[in-house]
């Protein structure tokens, strides 16, 4: 019997091997094949199952199923025509697994692809390895634990090795700031400094730098 249950249903499995056999001979037309009980029996499925593949059988022409009669075999280009759609429609379907394998493979290498230009962009926007003095802005939100601080008892630049060189409250822009500067959630600081004290900086902000 056919394998791969879980690809195909079973009764289009045992239809198609029924109809194969009859291709190949084994059944031939007139020939009465065993009853629905015992095929159930060969193919270790239930009546049902196998009622099912004898009416479909039935619907294409393949067989004849008559009350009293039994089940006969009626035609062998019938079984030879549903063989060879069942082959084409198994290919098919075969060609499309394939197709939503690769396209599930391609939506994963362009979520890769995106998040690595993400990176990119951003270490582009972060740090001007020509101009180490280009300015970084940084938001200050409600969790920040620098909010209410000044800069001095933060420690700011001990701790990041970075410089505020302004911030920018609402409307208003700070520059320069002096150690006693506070500063405020909605804030966002502009500072200078290279990578580690950009990184250090974000550390600070998120509070996993220790103040």
């Amino acid at each position: 019997m056919p394998h791969a249950a879980s690809e195909k249903a079973v009764y289009k499995q045992i239809a198609l091997d029924i109809a194969s056999k009859i291709v190949n001979g084994k059944y031939r037309v007139g020939e009465k094949i065993h009853g629905r009980s015992t095929l159930a029996s060969q193919y270790n499925v239930s009546p049902e199952t196998v009622r099912r593949a004898v009416f479909l059988l039935n619907q294409v022409g393949v067989l004849d199923v008559k009350q009293g009669a039994g089940i006969v075999i009626k035609s062998v280009e019938s079984a030879e025509d549903f063989v060879s759609k069942s082959n084409n429609r198994e290919s098919i379907d075969t060609i499309k697994g394939h197709i939503n394998r690769l396209m599930q493979e391609q939506k994963q290498l362009n979520n890769r692809l995106q998040e690595n230009i993400n990176i990119l962009l951003d270490a582009n926007d972060r740090f001007n390895y020509l101009n180490p003095l280009t300015p970084f802005e940084l938001f200050i939100d409600e969790n920040c634990p620098l909010v209410g601080k000044t800069i001095a008892s933060v420690r700011f630049w001990n701790n990041t090795g970075a410089t505020i060189i302004a911030i920018k409250r609402k409307s208003n822009t700070i520059l320069s700031p002096g150690p006693q500067a506070q500063l405020f959630a909605g804030d966002s600081i502009l500072i200078v400094g290279d990578e580690a004290s950009y990184k250090k900086t974000k550390m600070l902000l998120s509070g996993s730098l220790p103040l």
